[in-house]
């Protein structure tokens, strides 16, 4: 474990550069929706859903209709496609009970449980990637080059640009009430973590360590855990305190963190991650790392604690994968399980 004070780089307002909202992709409102039952093709993000099931994104791969799917805890999948749905990315729960994605090059969508979709445009939308509902009832995200987004549930869209934000990933909401994000770099730099005020004033932190930060959650220690380059995690305190932990040394059994890409907050006080060499791995707050691999474990990207008190993640081709605390590992295929959408 390396551990470092880290330093205030820069604390800048961010400049307002587009204000578009309440678009949609054509005139006559939301585009249709299909229950479908095909694949999910390429499972991405997950989210557990206000109606106690977990949502996921499905990109394509062979030219069909990306998706929204929707698994239920007893394993039954329901896929959604949509006209409007283009590319999604990564999805939260938003707190008007609707799911909340980022979609595609130029686009934030919504679906209900229900399974109606609303596409959102706005100009300053540029390849979204995380989103998190944030504590002033907007959903917020990070956006292509420099810029992070927010969106009402009504659909008004404002983007806030900063010089000092790179390339943001992940959001999430912190303890502080500021929207905390992982900033890779653009400039030969390691990378940085990020936080934007509700305001839009962005500070960014750095420390010895940091090293391309990707996925970003809130800790059950009331600190914010990250996937650090390729063989560690890392935590920010609301301070700005960043300690970065490699699996490796006494403690750690086993000692394995390989490219890890998506994390959670999960069952046992502890983070749950994707890691990119097959596995699902655990880390205590103190640091102390486990690696599941389980048969079945192929490419997991998203992760996300389920209501049935397992881990639940997106895996490879056309399947989602449940863990529990103790490691037992299913697999769900939604070529076999995928079913017309609930009336």
């Amino acid at each position: 474990m390396r551990c470092a004070r880290s330093s205030i780089v820069a604390g800048l307002a961010a400049a307002l550069v587009g204000l578009a909202g309440f678009a949609s992709p054509a005139a006559g409102g939301p585009r249709p929706l299909a229950a479908s039952p095909g694949p999910a093709e390429q499972p991405q993000s997950i989210a557990l859903g206000a109606d106690g099931a977990l949502w996921f994104t499905s990109d394509s791969s062979i030219g069909r209709y990306s998706s929204i799917g929707r698994i239920t805890t007893k394993g039954k999948i329901t896929i959604f496609t949509s006209r409007g749905i283009v590319g999604p990315g990564g999805i939260t729960a938003g707190p008007d009970g609707a799911l909340w994605f980022t979609d595609g090059p130029t686009s934030i969508g919504r679906i209900t449980t229900s399974g109606k979709v609303t596409i959102f445009t706005a100009k300053g939308i540029d390849d979204p990637e995380g989103i998190t509902a944030g504590p002033d009832g907007a959903l917020w995200f990070t956006n292509g080059y420099g810029s992070i987004g927010r969106v009402t549930t009504a659909g008004k869209i404002t983007i806030f640009r900063n010089t000092q934000v790179n390339q943001p990933e992940d959001i999430a909401a912190g303890p502080d009430g500021d929207l905390w994000f992982t900033n890779d770099s653009t400039s030969g730099l390691y990378g940085t973590i990020g936080k934007m005020t509700t305001k839009g004033r962005v500070t960014i932190l750095t420390g010895t360590g940091v090293d391309e930060p990707g996925g970003i959650a809130l800790g059950p220690d009331g600190a914010l855990w990250f996937t650090n380059g390729a063989t560690s995690l890392a935590r920010i305190t609301a301070a700005g305190e960043i300690s970065v932990f490699n699996g490796t040394g006494a403690g750690s059994a086993p000692a394995s963190i390989d490219d890890p890409l998506a994390i959670t907050a999960g069952p046992g006080h502890a983070l749950w991650f994707t890691d990119g060499g097959g596995a699902i791995g655990r880390m205590t707050t103190a640091g102390k790392v486990t690696a599941f691999y389980g048969t079945g474990i192929d490419d997991p990207k998203g992760i996300a604690a389920g209501p049935d008190g397992a881990i639940w993640f997106t895996n490879g081709t056309s399947s989602i994968g449940r863990i529990t605390p103790s490691g037992k590992v299913t697999i769900f295929s939604s070529r076999s399980l995928a079913s017309p959408a609930p009336s």
